[in-house]
């Protein structure tokens, strides 16, 4: 278990570095040891999409949503899986899907900065800038570093928008 864990945080390391060639190869390497975990599997299909082989991500996304669905069934109202689900659908080009998940993560009022981001990247990904600013907002304020955002390929346009420069200012102006 400890090979897996090292792997699939290492992937997610090289995926945030845009290096997907490495991050590729080491999600592979963790789900030879398990293949049952869909953040894994989306990971991988991020990696492929925003690599060089776009056209290998739709099976691994399907590979993830049928895991994360599965997962839904036992937990329905986990506002993390959800969120996930709602961005893997929004890759598949399934923007209802997608859409309804968000909403019902977003009535869920869910805490997590983690679950702002990926709510964020997912409204980018449907080409709702103003919800992916709103959401990729509060991600900062609750404490995810700018850094993280502008070192992720699928944001390049978000980052080069002068309200998200804007939304960054905001929240480095010291508080006194």
């Amino acid at each position: 278990a400890d090979n897996y864990f090292a792997y699939a945080n290492l992937g997610t390391l090289h995926f945030n570095a845009a290096r997907f060639a490495d991050a590729i190869f080491v999600y592979e390497q963790a789900l030879a040891v398990s293949d049952e975990d869909y953040l894994v599997w989306g990971n991988l299909a991020f990696a492929y999409a925003f690599g060089a082989e776009p056209e290998k991500a739709r099976e691994l996304f399907d590979r993830a949503i049928e895991l994360a669905e599965r997962k839904r069934e036992s937990d329905p109202e986990n506002s993390e899986l959800l969120a996930n689900l709602a961005g893997f659908y929004a890759m598949v080009d399934e923007s209802e899907k997608s859409r309804t998940l968000l909403e019902m993560v977003i009535a869920s009022e869910p805490r997590d900065p983690q679950v702002f981001t990926t709510v964020g990247e997912t409204f980018e990904d449907l080409n709702d800038r103003e919800a992916a600013l709103e959401w990729i907002g509060r991600a900062v304020d609750g404490g995810i570093p700018p850094a993280f955002f502008e070192s992720r390929p699928m944001l390049r346009d978000l980052i080069a928008d002068p309200r998200y420069q804007m939304l960054v200012e905001r929240h480095t102006v010291s508080p006194n």
